[in-house]
């Protein structure tokens, strides 16, 4: 498996673990229908927790920051969700928010044993300031 194939996988890999925790979030109803009404800003990039020890090598190649929003986006838009980003957010922010942190990342494997890899995104949705 070239670089290319790897890189690939494991942007697979992660646009299904964005789908997985949107879906748990409606599962578990965070997301109700009544909350399909009005658009949920989510940041981009994704911020890394502050005291994160992913490598700055996995921080800077894999660009999971910017691509982590956009793949929630993906997937809310095919559920008929709106979105917008915003820069950053936080509880203070008005409407529907969703506030999330990249804590950890991790990467197992060998090409010839193929590359297992997943990654730790914790998030809180609020409304006008109120967690959910």
């Amino acid at each position: 498996m070239n670089d290319q194939s790897m890189r690939l996988r494991s942007s697979r890999n992660f646009k299904e673990l964005a789908a997985c925790a949107f879906a748990a979030a409606l599962a578990f109803g965070v997301w109700s229908q009544p909350a399909f009404s009005q658009s949920i800003t989510i940041p981009k990039p994704v911020p890394f927790a502050k005291d994160n020890a992913i490598p700055g090598a996995i921080k800077r190649e894999c660009k999971l920051d910017q691509l982590l929003s956009d793949y929630i986006a993906a997937y809310a838009k095919r559920k008929n969700i709106a979105t917008t980003f915003a820069d950053q957010t936080d509880s203070s922010t008005p409407g529907k928010v969703l506030v999330l942190e990249i804590r950890d990342v991790a990467a197992r494997g060998h090409v010839m044993m193929g590359h297992m890899t997943s990654t730790l995104v914790v998030g809180q949705l609020y409304e006008d300031t109120k967690l959910v």
